[in-house]
């Protein structure tokens, strides 16, 4: 496989999903009738300007094999031959045995045609009588020769044509692919030049002026002979690339790898430094308050200047998380060693891939590791040479076709090729360890079943979940980056863009049936997706779809929400639209026809109103600095003029620290009414599809939609749920996260109602991720559980005012 680099395809890295230019502009009035008659009066590019149009707007099969078929003559005229074959290729694998025979007989003589050279225009073959053609049921033709073609049972079966950047035309058929190569490989002659008659095509009457009828129906195969389709999905089974120019870097991206790297660590050191200097000030203030009590003695707050000690601990933590990673991965979710033979046998694509990729690098291969989940799972970790892993599980092996799985590999070999797999394993590693905590503590607390004797578990339990969930934040930038990495590498070393399409999608879709199969949140999908290619919360919003269409509607509104970078920042992953909106433009780039159908996107904007209302805590935190530091420059001018009432404001931390506090609290309180309107039955949508509700979501989930859903409960019992952080309601129509916080005298926790029958009444949102807040859960047969969204947000808010006004008059900082 020879890669020529395309200078063109430089781009900065904040244009990744930009789409190229498209030359191609139909005509505005394009009609089948009239490109018909353009094309028999000998007008081609006329002609092939309005089919090319057709095949592109064309709902009825019978409309768009007319224009296909008329296209494959008209490209035949004018000398391009390339193209016919390309068009006419498809046709031979078509489900009706009268459009096959036409389109082989074509095709061999266009063949034909192409393998011989030109001869001298003055010298003109005399043509050969054209092959008989099986006599079809007689039809009334049209005053251009076509015969009238029945349309189809279901519209959603005709061909589709996509049109690329470069303005060529890629056709895809139901049953097979164009691929490149299949183009490239015949050279036309220059249509400037008189081209030699050529055998015509077969006809019906004999005429070598008209295209040939066409079958009279378009036969479909009985539902017992079609392929079963893979999650109710009918894939358009895009091509690959034999021959591709591959995408350059962006400008200085190994720089701003590494500089995103650099930032990430020091923020990882930074928050657990600070993690650990809050567990002092904690410990300090009890020892303190216990001796007042009791002695009435006080301490001096002790030096924190130890706590660097973190920047060593974190290194030795670094060499030998490898190590770690496979311990937790054996142990706790039952990994095993994956044979060379074993892939091969899934997968014979994926160990060329990595061999080859190895060999180029001169780097050793990664240990493969298999794991026994049902949901389909790949990652990678590893930070030196010899201690790169790959990890695929069962899910994985069944659930993919041999070039998908291959994709993913290759995207995951891309974390080990682009050096970012050291960092993130140390991170994974981290967030492993209080995860493990929260597991196994609230596994203990349940065996005992003893209410005190279990409080210490579960006491530990919720340490261990919440610093689960601080400790990811310092990867989160680092990790979208790397994916938006990953996925370019992955198409280029690949040359098949829509195979990883195909595999994100198939993730997702296996990912929200293994949830709803097991009923819960695995623990591998949650602790572990921060290596994965998609992370399960993305997946839960495509569980809705029921077809490709469906699936490709959900997406349209990700690509086309300008907020969608914002919302992104708290994830893992950047939005999957826009991650297959740049597979669909590489696709297009090399001549292929994309998996999926997005539209263009709508440029990332940062509107100040709509980021003050939706971020309105966020805000007031910088808000509340800046007035900090506006009082150090007063307390520098008082120094200045000698004003010592004023002299302690320059340089007070304290003072920075609590009005960041109280800015986050007025903040806080200023978007509880209008993220909770009253619920009444006017406003309320009850028992909409989910489709339906993400398709049509506000741009921003400030704007809460209420609803009222019916469904079943899902989550994991016991205490690993004491938080309620997993529960799901399993619809009709697909999964949705619930948010439930427990108010204050409630008398029933919804964990307990897991397995039941329930009506959800709460605020439908969409950000990045999908979900309910929660405002009344009825258990069927049962009392109701009340949620306490806007009291807990309406206490956190005077909690937080509180602290700051606490910092500031103890001095703490």
């Amino acid at each position: 496989m020879t890669h020529s680099p395309d200078a063109s395809d430089r781009s900065p890295v904040n244009q990744f999903f930009q789409s190229a230019d498209d030359d191609l502009v139909p005509p505005p009035t394009a009609s089948l009738q009239t490109g018909l008659a353009a094309l028999k009066q000998g007008h081609y590019k006329k002609a092939i300007a309005h089919l090319e149009a057709v095949c592109q707007s064309a709902l009825d099969e019978a409309t768009h094999l007319k224009a296909q078929m008329g296209l494959i003559k008209a490209y035949e005229k004018t000398g391009d031959l390339k193209l016919a074959i390309a068009l006419c290729k498809p046709l031979c694998q078509h489900s009706s045995e009268r459009i096959k025979q036409w389109s082989q007989q074509a095709l061999s003589q266009l063949e034909l045609r192409a393998a011989q050279p030109p001869p001298p225009a003055e010298v003109a073959p005399a043509p050969d009588p054209p092959p008989a053609s099986p006599a079809p049921t007689p039809q009334v033709p049209d005053a251009t020769g076509f015969m009238p073609l029945a349309a189809p049972a279901s519209a959603t079966q005709r061909q589709r044509v996509e049109w690329p950047a470069g303005g060529g035309t890629q056709i895809q058929s139901t049953s097979t692919q164009i691929q490149p190569s299949q183009i490239s490989e015949v050279e036309p002659a220059p249509s400037s030049s008189p081209a030699p008659q050529t055998p015509p095509f077969p006809t019906e009457s004999g005429s070598s002026d008209e295209i040939a009828a066409y079958p009279a129906e378009l036969e479909l195969p009985p539902e017992s002979d079609r392929p079963p389709e893979e999650h109710g999905f009918a894939w358009r089974n895009g091509g690959r690339a034999q021959k591709w120019n591959a995408l350059l870097p962006d400008k200085g991206q190994w720089v701003e790898t590494w500089m995103i790297q650099g930032l990430t660590a020091i923020a990882l050191v930074l928050v657990l430094r600070g993690l650990l200097q809050g567990i002092v000030i904690i410990a300090h203030s009890l020892r303190n308050l216990v001796t007042t009590l009791l002695y009435q003695q006080r301490y001096g707050f002790p030096s924190t200047g130890f706590l660097w000690w973190v920047v060593p601990i974190v290194l030795l933590l670094w060499a030998i998380a490898p190590w770690v990673m496979t311990g937790m991965l054996r142990w706790n979710y039952g990994a095993r060693s994956l044979s060379n033979e074993q892939l091969e046998q899934s997968s014979p694509e994926s160990l060329r891939l990595v061999k080859r990729l190895c060999n180029r690098e001169r780097c050793p291969r990664p240990h493969m590791l298999w794991l026994p989940a049902t949901a389909p799972i790949t990652l990678a970790y590893g930070h030196l040479p010899y201690t790169h892993h790959l990890v695929i599980s069962q899910g994985a092996l069944d659930q993919f076709a041999d070039e998908e799985l291959a994709s993913l590999v290759a995207s995951n070999m891309a974390h080990i090729l682009q050096r970012t797999n050291p960092l993130m394993t140390l991170l994974a590693v981290i967030i492993q360890l209080p995860y493990l905590l929260y597991w196994k503590c609230a596994v203990w607390g349940d065996r005992l079943a003893i209410p005190v004797v279990n409080l210490p578990f579960v006491f530990l339990s919720f340490i261990g979940y919440g610093l689960y969930r601080l400790l990811r934040y310092p990867s989160l930038w680092l990790s979208r980056y790397r994916i938006q990495l990953s996925d370019r590498l992955a198409a280029n070393e690949t040359g098949n863009p829509n195979a990883l399409s195909r595999a994100l999608l198939k993730m997702s879709l296996g990912m929200a049936q293994d949830i709803q199969h097991q009923t819960h949140t695995p623990h591998g999908l949650e602790s572990m997706d921060l290596l994965m290619p998609i992370s399960y919360r993305s997946a839960l919003s495509l569980s809705g779809a029921s077809n490709l269409s469906t699936l490709e509607s959900i997406l349209t509104w990700e690509v086309q929400n300008p907020h969608r970078r914002w919302l992104s920042v708290n994830n893992t992953h950047p939005p999957l639209g826009d991650r297959l909106l740049f597979l669909s433009r590489c696709a297009q780039r090399w001549q292929l026809s994309p998996e999926c159908s997005l539209p263009s996107p709508v440029a990332p904007t940062l509107r100040l109103s709509a980021l003050l209302r939706q971020a309105a805590p966020f805000v007031g935190l910088p808000i509340g600095v800046m007035l900090a530091l506006a009082l150090w420059g007063l307390g520098l001018v008082a120094d200045w003029m000698r004003w010592d009432p004023l002299i302690w404001l320059w340089g007070d931390r304290p003072l920075m620290y609590g009005l960041g506090c109280i800015g986050c609290a007025i903040g806080l309180i200023l978007r509880v009414n209008p993220m909770f309107p009253d619920i009444t039955r006017q406003n309320s949508a009850i028992n909409p599809p989910l489709p339906d509700l993400l398709t049509t979501a506000p741009p921003l989930p400030l704007t809460g939609h209420p609803v009222q859903l019916y469904g079943k409960l899902l989550g994991r019992p016991g205490w690993s749920n004491a938080c309620e952080q997993d529960l799901l309601l399993q619809t009709e129509s697909g999964l949705i996260k619930l948010h439930y916080l427990s108010p204050l005298g409630a008398t029933g926790c919804p964990h307990r109602a897991i397995q039941n029958i329930v009506t959800i009444t709460g605020w439908f949102r969409r950000g990045a991720t999908p979900w309910i807040d929660v405002d009344r859960l009825q258990i069927q047969g049962r009392s109701s559980i009340k949620s306490g969204h806007p009291i807990w947000s309406t206490l956190a808010a005077f909690a937080i005012a509180f602290l700051g006004i606490w910092i500031i008059i103890r001095g703490i900082g």
